[in-house]
């Protein structure tokens, strides 16, 4: 209606249920980024891919990476060097992961630490 002064309200329950949708679309396209580029997953189940990816996004969430992108770059970065949320990251290493704000320089940093040995 062109005047309206009606407003959309989207309640905590609905707004919960679109983001597990588009957590669950992003799941599903990573499955084919893994079996793309890692030749070592191409035979592996979904559900095998579906459950690294979300401890990958779990594991992203406590390096507070958030956007997609970051998420999935350091999902290669876990196949590529084999890193878990339980490696052990020396505390100065992390906070300097963790508090910059652009994350593509975190995720460089990330990476130059695994390739350097840094961490393991």
């Amino acid at each position: 209606m062109a005047g309206s002064d009606q407003v959309f309200i989207v309640n905590k329950d609905q707004m919960r249920a679109i983001s597990e949708l588009v957590a669950n679309e992003f799941v599903v396209r990573c499955r084919g980024f893994l079996r793309q580029n890692f030749e070592e997953l191409s035979t592996r189940s979904d559900e095998y891919l579906d459950d690294l990816t979300r401890s990958t996004i779990q594991f992203g969430k406590e390096l507070n990476f958030r956007k997609e992108r970051s998420v999935q770059r350091l999902l290669a970065m876990r196949q590529q060097f084999g890193f878990t949320s339980g490696t052990d990251i020396p505390i100065k290493e992390l906070d300097a992961i963790t508090t910059e704000t652009d994350e593509t320089a975190r995720l460089d940093h990330l990476e130059l630490l695994l390739t350097d040995g840094q961490i393991k």
